[in-house]
């Protein structure tokens, strides 16, 4: 009687070679795609990080003052300034202004500030150009208090800020490094000899991002990428260990004709 069984080894192992080789290469594939999602994605976290780091100085509040800055972008973008004053026990220093308005700004053009706070106008210098910026009144606050600087507009009237502010006056930030002269042009004597730090704010923040940035917001939540790639690297690691050549033969370690003598 013919021992058909031998045959069937036979093919059972050739099916066996060529699953393991599909896997193989299935396993390839993948890890293929998972190695440029981890590049792709600490390139943009590292891009993000960066990003998303404001240029920070510190300066004494007399006239004529000056601090060099440097400041670096990916892409092109705009300055955009904020000062920080030091907030004792939570007071709100109303020689800092308040940020409440009247009126209709709408219908104006303007926001006409009740309290603007002490006058304070700072000399940019860089890129070519110079821009005169003046703080609004205070409008955030923790642990300092924060005014934000506009482009100024002579308008006769310190409580007056032109609203929505004409933004093209700004200096515009190139990718690559840029340097700037920050001046005291004027100042108020309620803040002469105060200490205060100037922020220029990054393009990409977890509230607002630049418009050549609003991909690279994305990458804020790399954290969370990274755990999601480590499983699934964990998870290919497992398959790639259990369908590699020495597991296999591990799993199939007898042999699958028959010893017994044919009859």
């Amino acid at each position: 009687m013919l021992n058909v069984k031998p045959r069937i080894n036979h093919a059972f192992d050739l099916i066996t070679v060529r699953a393991f080789h599909y896997m193989t290469r299935r396993l390839r594939i993948h890890w293929v795609v998972w190695s440029s999602l981890v590049i792709f994605v600490a390139i943009g976290a590292i891009i993000s990080s960066l990003s998303s780091s404001p240029t920070i100085t510190s300066i004494v509040l007399v006239p004529n003052a000056s601090v060099n800055v440097q400041t670096f972008r990916f892409f092109p973008d705009a300055i955009r300034l904020t000062m920080r004053f030091e907030r004792a026990m939570g007071k709100t220093r109303p020689e800092l202004g308040e940020y409440t308005y009247r009126g209709d700004w709408k219908k104006t053009g303007f926001l006409d500030f009740i309290n603007p706070g002490v006058p304070i106008k700072l000399a940019v210098h860089g890129e070519g150009k110079e821009v005169i910026y003046e703080a609004m009144p205070a409008g955030s606050y923790g642990i300092t208090i924060g005014r934000d600087l506009v482009p100024f507009v002579e308008d006769e009237n310190p409580s007056l800020f032109r609203w929505p502010p004409d933004l093209t006056l700004r200096h515009h930030i190139p990718a690559g490094y840029s340097e700037f002269v920050i001046t005291v042009k004027e100042l108020g004597s309620q803040l002469k000899g105060e200490k205060a730090t100037i922020i220029i704010e990054p393009p990409v923040t977890f509230k607002t991002v630049a418009p050549r940035y609003r991909y690279i917001w994305w990458f804020i939540f790399w954290p969370l990428y990274a755990l999601l790639l480590s499983i699934y690297g964990l998870v290919l690691l497992w398959h790639s260990i259990r369908n590699s050549p020495n597991t296999a033969l591990e799993r199939d370690g007898s042999p699958h004709t028959d010893s017994r003598p044919a009859t």
